[in-house]
């Protein structure tokens, strides 16, 4: 998945890397992504069911973003080099202590949400210095491994009703493994690109999102108006929503990758181009063509092409 782009497009594609987290923070921390840049820019952070902390180490930035269902543009706080971390539901609750709908459609300072932990290591400001203090990615990535697990295996959040939700929220990436029965396992399918399975089930238009959910709903034994109560109180999006920026993102990744529109609109679930180019308009403010400049001028090379994954890119910072 693609966290954000720069406003426009670069001169000097952004480096960036990504990394697993430790087998022990499955079902919490989906992905980590490391990023640099010739200097910071302002950005775009597109719409995403992630929620996740943007850890400049350079002090320009250090944030909190929450799923959002239309990208948010910022030229203020600038992200230039540092590392990313992909949350899930659960992860939220445990690393930040909050429920997911706390931060949905927000994008919050790490030290609001985190506290100033000083020496302790448990605050935005001494993480980041140790951060820097590491020359390479792996050790970087140590890092936060070693921080997040802390913060895990010391919460004490804990809300069955969440539970199923958090799975519904996983089925709707097009993760098709029950969270429920295999924490582990719906964890490691979000780190490992699980949710190549949803483009064999994506269908054209907002009325497919609505049938999808529905499917979805039977499969956790509840009603559809039920699933949206809960979803709206712990999730802080609409399941529908959920649903069309997971399409969303399964399709801008076909951009990167350099894939025809006409080719993305068909194989992405929309029922045409057009569909597709007011979609990105209403969702990003800019035309699909223009996102790909943007996108081919940030990035490195080519991203692969498969639908669904749950890698987190900053792109360009």
């Amino acid at each position: 998945m693609i966290h954000s782009v720069p406003l426009e497009a670069v001169g000097t594609p952004c480096f960036t890397v990504t990394g697993r987290p430790h087998p022990g923070l499955r079902g919490h921390v989906l992905s980590y992504g490391g990023f640099r840049s010739d200097a910071p820019i302002g950005h775009r952070v597109l719409p995403i069911n992630i929620p996740a902390l943007i850890i400049d180490i350079t002090g320009a930035g250090r944030v909190v973003t929450g799923a959002l269902g239309a990208a948010v543009v910022s030229r203020q706080v600038r992200w230039g080099h540092g590392v990313t971390v992909g949350l899930s539901p659960a992860g939220v609750r445990a690393v930040l202590g909050v429920p997911m709908r706390e931060i949905a459609g927000r994008s919050v300072p790490l030290v609001d949400v985190l506290g100033d932990g000083g020496e302790s290591g448990d605050g935005g400001e001494s993480l980041a210095a140790r951060l820097a203090s590491v020359p390479d990615w792996g050790g970087r990535f140590a890092v936060l491994d070693e921080w997040l697990g802390r913060r895990v295996s010391s919460s004490r959040m804990s809300d069955l009703s969440d539970r199923w939700a958090a799975e519904a929220w996983y089925r709707l990436q097009g993760d098709p493994r029950r969270l429920a029965g295999d924490s582990a396992a719906a964890g490691a399918g979000a780190a490992e690109g699980a949710g190549a399975a949803a483009g064999a089930g994506a269908a054209a238009g907002a009325g497919a999102a609505a049938v999808r959910v529905g499917a979805v709903a039977a499969a956790a034994g509840v009603g559809r108006r039920r699933l949206e109560t809960v979803f709206q109180r712990s999730i802080g999006l609409t399941p529908g929503t959920v649903a069309r920026i997971a399409r969303f993102q399964r399709a801008i990744t076909m951009v990167a990758a350099g894939t025809e529109l006409c080719r993305v609109a068909t194989d992405g679930g929309y029922a045409d181009q057009a569909h597709f180019t007011r979609e990105v308009r209403a969702r990003c403010g800019v035309t699909p063509t223009e996102l790909r400049g943007i996108l081919r001028s940030a990035l490195p090379a080519r991203i692969p092409s498969r639908p669904g994954g749950h890698r987190l890119r900053t792109v360009g910072s």
